[in-house]
């Protein structure tokens, strides 16, 4: 009994060595990923980096986080705030291939999460090929960066499905909305059921004009080292299918 007590005690052991092997070689992976995925990035796609951080970040900081702060990554699931605190202080994000060194694993895992997922890519586009988009009659100061929302190949085959045989006409127009509600927004899509604000019926409210839609995007103070400053509001321009059956418009 003893000596079969020494074997397993020993297969034990080594068990754990072979699970610490492998976890050291996933985060020095992890690691590495990291820095070859900030190495390829310019200065354009860090500013899409900074906003979908801030974006995740804003959602957090939410006090409707139950609903806002979805979806996060595996890895943070039951963090309390306290650790999601300690995960989200961080430098400005021009300086992270300096500092990598003094990140922790949860925090090099949620880089590469934003950086790499498969649900959408963020990238910057003109400005004025974005205004472009849509012809509106009223005056608005120019934003100052427009980043286009590319979402991933099966998504893209979802939506062309849809148009392919012309039936309906591709339509642009603006929505406003906080900044925390992005987050969730442009990883699950609109939600009708979390609309607060029905004035003419249930659904998703759009305007071709963007100084109405503004009205539902005030500015947002955002965290200290974001590229964005200290206060941030974002306006989507969203492309629609014009079927009748589910889209409807009115003018004034």
């Amino acid at each position: 009994m003893h000596q079969r007590q020494v074997k397993a005690d020993v297969l034990h052991e080594q068990q754990q060595q072979q699970l610490s092997k492998e976890q050291e070689k996933t985060e020095v992976n992890e690691r590495d990923l990291l820095i070859h995925n900030l190495n390829n990035l310019n200065n354009s796609d860090l500013y899409a980096f900074d906003l979908q951080l801030t974006l995740l970040r804003t959602a957090f900081e939410s006090y409707k986080r139950e609903t806002a702060f979805k979806p996060i990554p595996n890895f943070l699931n039951g963090f309390d705030t306290e650790k999601l605190l300690k995960t989200f202080r961080l430098p400005p994000v021009i300086t992270f291939s300096s500092v990598i060194d003094q990140f922790d694993d949860v925090q090099v895992q949620l880089f590469n999460w934003l950086l790499t997922r498969e649900t959408f890519k963020l990238k910057t586009v003109p400005v004025e090929v974005a205004l472009s988009l849509v012809k509106h009659q009223l005056h608005i100061q120019s934003p100052d960066y427009a980043f286009e929302v590319v979402y991933n190949k099966n998504r893209q085959e979802h939506f062309e499905k849809l148009t392919m045989d012309n039936k309906y006409k591709i339509t642009y127009a603006y929505h406003g909305t906080r900044l925390d509600n992005l987050h969730s927004i442009l990883h699950t899509g609109f939600l009708g059921h979390l609309n607060k604000l029905s004035l003419f019926g249930s659904g998703t409210y759009f305007s071709f004009e963007p100084s109405v839609s503004l009205h539902y995007s005030p500015f947002s103070s955002v965290w200290a080292n974001s590229l964005f400053g200290k206060r941030l509001s974002c306006l989507l321009l969203c492309e629609i299918i014009d079927d009748p059956h589910y889209v409807k418009c009115a003018t004034e």
